[in-house]
């Protein structure tokens, strides 16, 4: 929703962690929006998960709430230097992969979100979390965030070859991050 909003005004935010968690937000699930990259950027607002305490307490037991924070006035100015974009449809087919990560639970969205991107490439169309789990069969400390990812070539059908690269390079970012591909 934040994306859309900011993509209605011409822009392609760039996410971080959030300098400072409000007390009613989720300590790792707390994202601000930022215009540009660098200490210079314009803050445009901030996402964050509930915490899970306050989100029982206001009788949303078992479901996960997001709030969003968005700075009308930032997001107005930052939109009268933005260049309008357009992307042609692809002719091409792309490809749907679905991987789920079991990795620490103090790593922040942010930083996996990053390394998954990386391991897409250029080829990278989308990258959505889907489902994020704890506890069941995961050992103490860790979380699962899966992700759904369309890669796409604009020349060519990408084959079976390009997922299984696609799968091991986000293999060897969840290794590098202490965590794991699951099964």
């Amino acid at each position: 929703m934040v994306e859309d909003v900011m993509a209605t005004a011409g822009l392609s935010p760039h996410f971080e962690p959030a300098d400072s968690v409000l007390a009613w937000a989720h300590p790792r699930l707390h994202m601000a929006a930022r215009a540009h990259r660098g200490p210079e950027a314009a803050r445009l607002g901030s996402f964050a998960a509930l915490h899970p305490h306050l989100a029982d307490d206001l009788g949303f037991d078992g479901y996960q709430v997001v709030v969003s924070l968005l700075d009308m006035s930032a997001i107005y100015e930052a939109s009268k230097s933005a260049k309008p974009s357009f992307r042609s449809p692809s002719r091409l087919p792309g490809i749907k992969v679905d991987v789920a990560l079991a990795l620490p639970a103090s790593l922040s969205y942010a930083e996996v979100e990053i390394e998954v991107r990386r391991a897409g490439g250029k080829l990278l169309d989308s990258l959505e979390l889907f489902d994020l789990f704890e506890g069941g069969t995961l050992e103490p400390g860790q979380r699962s965030l899966a992700f759904r990812a369309v890669l796409r070539a604009p020349d060519r059908t990408l084959v079976e070859k390009d997922e299984q690269k696609f799968i091991k390079k986000v293999t060897q970012a969840a290794e590098r991050l202490g965590g794991s591909l699951r099964g």
